[in-house]
C-alpha cells in the first residue's frame, strides 16, 4: 500500500512538472522572448556611448579598455538576439543552441541593467562621472553587494527549483507562465525580495541621506533576485531542450488561442501595470534629480508628483497584498 501511494504522488508530481515545464518553454521561457534583447542594446548602447567618451577624455586608445570592450562585446550579444528572433526558420531549428543562447541572455541583460544602475549610483551632484571606479560608500555597497546577492540568489533557487520538482509545481504556477504574471513567484518569495528592498530604501535613506541612489542600489538588489530565478529555469529548460524534443517549440503554436477573454484582459491590465511602473519610476527618478535645483512654486510641484507617485505604488502594493491572501484562501 506504501509503495503503491509513493508511485501516485510521484507520477502526479512529474505530470505536474511536465506541465509547468512546457509552459514556461512556450511563455517565459520562450525563445521568442530573445527579442527583448532591444532593451539590453538600450541599455549597452548608453553605457557603451558613456564609457567611450570617459576614455577619450583621458585621450586612450578606446579599444585598450577592458570595460569598454566588455560592453561592446555585450552590445553585439543582443544584437545577434534580436536579429535571430526575427528569423524563426533559424532560431526554432536548432533550438538547443536558441535555448542556450537565450540562458545566456538572461544574465548579460541583468549585467547590463546592473551597470546602468552603477553608473548612476556613480554620478556626482553636477551629474557627470568620472571613471567607473566607485566613489562613495554606495558604489562601494553595490559591488559588494550584488555579486553575493545574486550568487546566493543562484544558489537558492537551484535548491528551489530541485524541491519544485520533488514535489511537483502546483497549478496557478503553470496559469501564472500563460499569463505572464508575478504570482509565478510565491507570495513568500516576493514578500521576502519586497522586504529586502524596502530595508536597503529605509537604512540606507538613513544613513547616507541618498534617496535617489538608495532606490537604485535597492532596484538592483531586486531585479538580481528576481532574474536569478529566471536564469535558473531557462537553465534547466536548455538542459531538457537537449534530452527531450518534447520541450521544442512549435513557432507556428499560438498559445493566445486557449486563453479566455477574461485572462487575456487580464494579461492587458499586467501589462499597463508594468508599463505604468516603470514610466514612473522614471519620472521619480528625474524629479528627484532637479528637486533641489529649482523655484520654490516648481519645488512644491515636484515634491507633490512625487509624494503621488509613492501613493499609488503604495495602493498597488496594498491591492496586490490583498489578492495574494484572498487567492491563499481560495486555494485551501
Amino acid at each position: 500500500m506504501g509503495k503503491k501511494k509513493n508511485s501516485n504522488i510521484e507520477k502526479t508530481a512529474h505530470q505536474l512538472n511536465d506541465e509547468y515545464l512546457m509552459s514556461f518553454a512556450s511563455t517565459r521561457g520562450s525563445l521568442g522572448m530573445l527579442r527583448v534583447a532591444w532593451a539590453g542594446m538600450f541599455f549597452s548602447g548608453i553605457e557603451s556611448w558613456i564609457l567611450w567618451s570617459l576614455v577619450m577624455e583621458k585621450n586612450k586608445n578606446p579599444f585598450t579598455d577592458a570595460c569598454l570592450i566588455s560592453i561592446l562585446i555585450i552590445f553585439i550579444f543582443m544584437f545577434l538576439c534580436v536579429v535571430i528572433s526575427y528569423f524563426p526558420n533559424i532560431l526554432y531549428k536548432y533550438q538547443r543552441f536558441s535555448a542556450i543562447m537565450y540562458a545566456v541572455f538572461t544574465m548579460i541583460l541583468l549585467i547590463s541593467v546592473l551597470l546602468t544602475f552603477y553608473i548612476l549610483i556613480l554620478k556626482g551632484s553636477d551629474n557627470t562621472i568620472d571613471s567607473l571606479y566607485p566613489t562613495n560608500m554606495l558604489s562601494w555597497l553595490f559591488l559588494i553587494c550584488i555579486p553575493i546577492v545574486y550568487i546566493l540568489s543562484l544558489v537558492y533557487n537551484y535548491y528551489w527549483l530541485k524541491n519544485q520538482l520533488k514535489e511537483g509545481f502546483s497549478e496557478s504556477r503553470t496559469l501564472g507562465n500563460y499569463l505572464a504574471k508575478s504570482s509565478v513567484y510565491s507570495s513568500k518569495s516576493l514578500s521576502i525580495i519586497g522586504g529586502i528592498s524596502f530595508a536597503s530604501i529605509a537604512i540606507g535613506s538613513f544613513i547616507t541621506g541618498d534617496f535617489e541612489k538608495i532606490i537604485m542600489l535597492s532596484m538592483s538588489i531586486f531585479l538580481t533576485i528576481v532574474f536569478s530565478r529566471l536564469t535558473i529555469e531557462a537553465s534547466y529548460i536548455a538542459y531538457l531542450r537537449f534530452q527531450s524534443k518534447k520541450y521544442w517549440e512549435d513557432y507556428d503554436f499560438d498559445y493566445k488561442e486557449h486563453i479566455s477573454p477574461e485572462e487575456k484582459k487580464s494579461r492587458k491590465i499586467h501589462w499597463i501595470k508594468i508599463i505604468y511602473l516603470s514610466l514612473s519610476l522614471i519620472i521619480f527618478i528625474i524629479l528627484s534629480d532637479y528637486i533641489n535645483n529649482v523655484s520654490k512654486q516648481l519645488n512644491l510641484l515636484i515634491i507633490l508628483t512625487m509624494l503621488a507617485i509613492l501613493i499609488s505604488w503604495l495602493v498597488m502594493f496594498v491591492i496586490w497584498v490583498i489578492k495574494s491572501i484572498k487567492n491563499k484562501l481560495n486555494n485551501k
